[in-house]
């Protein structure tokens, strides 16, 4: 599970750069942000992050994606939380906060060819409890 005071940055984060307040971040919204932090980049370079982020190819970022964004670009832990750490992903891919419900196997296998990772979902159905997103990523 996220840190609580973390969930509340990226919320703070998120909400900021919906200038629109759609609940989603889209190409011009992710430009402005990107130089409201000094960063001027071309609309060919946005489309490219905003295509790498984009997970449900919608043309935009919704929170879900862009907490999965931000809990990548967090530096690698050490093993003994790895636990916690597929606990945290599992939420971010849909999962309960206490650990119940599902993931779908769809959302785990776009994260896998997304991030060119060699992790074989195919065992599993279409949905995915966390002891077997716990078993998957063990393996990985």
């Amino acid at each position: 599970m996220l840190p609580p005071d973390l969930y509340i940055q990226m919320k703070a984060a998120f909400k900021k750069y919906d200038t629109n307040s759609s609940g989603k971040i889209d190409h011009m919204e992710l430009q402005n942000a990107f130089e409201r932090i000094g960063q001027k980049m071309s609309i060919d370079e946005v489309a490219r992050i905003l295509e790498a982020m984009d997970i449900d190819n919608d043309g935009e970022i919704s929170f879900t994606e862009f907490t999965v964004m931000v809990a990548s670009q967090v530096s690698e832990r050490p093993p003994e939380e790895k636990l916690s750490e597929f606990a945290e992903s599992f939420c971010i891919l849909g999962g309960n906060h206490d650990l119940s419900g599902v993931i779908s196997r769809e959302n785990v296998s776009e994260l896998v060819e997304r991030f060119g990772l060699t992790i074989d979902v195919s065992q599993f159905g279409d949905e995915l409890t966390y002891g077997d997103f716990e078993k998957l990523m063990s393996e990985y």
